[in-house]
């Protein structure tokens, strides 16, 4: 009997660096969050003239429109990833946390949420392929 849906077979190795890629991003929006993009200060002082085209050339103005679309990017990516791991099962969850977020060792990770060596390796390998599902980002063989 044939059955009605079948997942493609996938490549674990890349799809797990995709999702390590999209968790560091994530880290890194994490902080981004603090950081903001400060106008440049030169030593010269130059004259622009009005323009009436709705563009700006002003380095101060520049920066603060980088700095709330930069906020609003990093704000919409965190949300995301964040809403995306807590739809995980309760032990995947675990896994990404402990594992990718808190930067633990394998060893240590596995501690955390008590479980054997075997049971470790196959929550870890069904975590990365349930949040690669899930943000899209699975590779296929």
């Amino acid at each position: 009997m044939m059955a009605l849906f079948e997942l493609p077979q996938i490549n674990n190795v890349r799809t797990k660096r995709n999702v390590i890629r999209a968790l560091e991003k994530y880290k890194i929006m994490r902080v981004r969050l603090g950081e903001r993009r400060m106008p440049k200060l030169t030593s010269t002082l130059t004259i622009v003239p009005p323009s009436f085209n709705n563009e700006f050339h002003s380095t101060t103005e520049e920066s603060a429109i980088w700095n709330v679309d930069a906020v609003n990017e990093a704000k919409a990516y965190v949300k995301l990833i964040d809403h995306h791991i807590n739809q995980l099962p309760e032990r995947s969850r675990q896994v990404i946390l402990t594992k990718f977020i808190e930067e633990n060792s394998d060893y240590e990770a596995m501690l955390a949420i008590h479980v054997s060596h075997s049971q470790y390796k196959e929550e870890k390998r069904k975590a990365i392929e349930r949040l690669a599902y899930q943000l899209n980002i699975v590779v296929e063989k």
